[in-house]
């Protein structure tokens, strides 16, 4: 289990946690070819839900589920903590 708390504001504006909710135990090895239905970037581009978290929320969720997060292309800092 995976825990992703912000001390900033997040959304797709800086960044944040994105997950891609059909990922399952199958696809754990995600350097294999096969464990992908895609690539990763149109995986990304077309299956990611991204974590749009205010201070003090947390998301929880499996460690079997693919989960990235793009660039910060704001001005502003993204801080978070995660266990």
């Amino acid at each position: 289990v995976n825990t992703w708390s912000p001390l900033d504001d997040c959304d797709a504006s800086n960044g944040t946690l994105c997950l891609l909710p059909a990922s399952t135990p199958a696809h754990r090895d995600s350097a294999s070819p096969a464990a992908r239905p895609c690539s990763l970037e149109a995986c990304e581009a077309r299956h990611a839900v991204p974590m749009c978290l205010r201070p003090g929320d947390v998301c929880v969720f499996s460690s079997y589920v693919f989960h990235t997060s793009r660039p910060n292309r704001s001005p502003s800092p993204r801080w978070h903590v995660r266990m």
